[in-house]
């Protein structure tokens, strides 16, 4: 089947009519006329039917547009990938991270652009819900969520898994413990992450689990402004043991959970159907290698 023929046809039942999809592909009607007619001659029946000015698909109709739609897509994939292979790396590629993993792909970032400095490198914060989404949506080919994620839909790579701490002002009645329950804080005022993020609905599954829903007396996108916000006594966080390495015992405590279960998983995910650049590609190699394997 001809692919110019193919698209001329598609382009006739998204307008709804030859006139339209003529002046869409800026060619002439007896043309988009001429090409339709071999496709239905080729199928061995009516693929429109004609109401006045308008058409629209027979059954027949549906199956070769959708198919058609498809076969589209494949060939442009075809010539995006060939131009990629041809041209060498260039162009760039964008990454949803979320603000507490950033700083985790630092040595990624840097052999990424030692390996490959024709690609500009674009990272934008964003909470694991909002990464989805743009996943989804075709904003970013590579976003960080935290796990677990439907693996039937996307491809993951390790990124970090750290247990977390409550994080409380030095001297609170917490001082000393070396474990603590959640159900414990259900008093306790508590500063989080911004909407968006899945560490925020971690905390609330947590309370949930123990009668509560968590007073919040403070909120900031930034891990470090939460943990200046505990210092000066706003409330109490839940971070990643990872980063509570950082900060100033002086300032804070920082004491374990009684639940095992409560852990920071994160992992640099992908579309598992989506066309992924020839960028995307090395990405995703470099990050197997220095992160370790893609969940299966």
């Amino acid at each position: 089947m001809d692919i110019r023929a193919l698209r001329y046809f598609v382009e006739v039942v998204r307008r709804q009519g030859f006139t339209a999809a003529a002046d869409a592909l800026f060619v002439t009607q007896p043309t988009i006329s001429k090409m339709v007619r071999q496709i239905e001659e080729e199928v061995g029946t009516p693929l429109l039917v004609r109401d006045g000015r308008t058409v629209a698909p027979t059954e027949t109709g549906r199956i070769v547009y959708q198919r058609g739609l498809e076969m589209l897509e494949l060939q442009a994939r075809l010539e995006a990938e060939l131009a990629e292979a041809s041209s060498g790396m260039r162009g760039e590629l964008a990454i949803s991270v979320p603000p507490l993993a950033s700083m985790l792909l630092t040595p990624v970032l840097a052999e990424f652009h030692r390996l490959h400095p024709g690609v500009r490198l674009k990272l934008f914060e964003r909470g694991s819900l909002r990464g989805l989404e743009d996943l989804r949506e075709n904003r970013f080919e590579i976003a960080g969520l935290m796990m677990p994620v439907d693996r039937a839909e996307l491809a993951s790579v390790p990124l970090a898994r750290s247990p977390l701490r409550l994080v409380t002002p030095a001297g609170g009645p917490w001082q000393g413990r070396e474990t603590v329950s959640f159900a414990e804080l259900s008093q306790a005022s508590f500063v989080m992450y911004g909407e968006g993020f899945s560490l925020n609905d971690l905390v609330t599954a947590a309370c949930a689990r123990h009668g509560f829903t968590p007073r919040v007396s403070g909120q900031s996108t930034d891990w470090n402004m939460l943990a200046r916000m505990v210092e000066i006594g706003v409330g109490v966080a839940v971070l990643p043991d990872l980063f509570c390495a950082q900060l100033d015992r002086d300032q804070v405590d920082v004491v374990a959970f009684a639940e095992p279960d409560l852990v920071w998983d994160m992992a640099m995910c992908w579309r598992r159907n989506a066309h992924l650049s020839s960028a995307a590609r090395a990405w995703i190699h470099l990050a197997e290698t220095m992160l370790g394997p893609r969940n299966p």
